[in-house]
């Protein structure tokens, strides 16, 4: 379920950017970076790379620890 999300919110982003700002799902996207699942992983970092692009903005936070 997690990993079709993740590809919904870029799609969401294609339809309304507003939308998806407001309701703060690229800080969800951002948050299954962090998921035990690889899949999920991989489509929550498909979603922000497509987002990043369309937007001309970088949505991946790295952290040091």
């Amino acid at each position: 379920m997690k990993k079709t999300a993740a590809i919904a919110v870029s799609k969401l982003f294609s339809i309304s950017p507003k939308i998806v700002i407001e309701q703060e799902l690229i800080k969800l996207l951002q948050g299954l970076l962090q998921d035990g699942n690889a899949n999920v992983v991989a489509n929550a970092c498909a979603s922000l790379l497509e987002i990043s692009n369309a937007s001309g903005k970088n949505y991946f936070r790295f952290h040091k620890n």
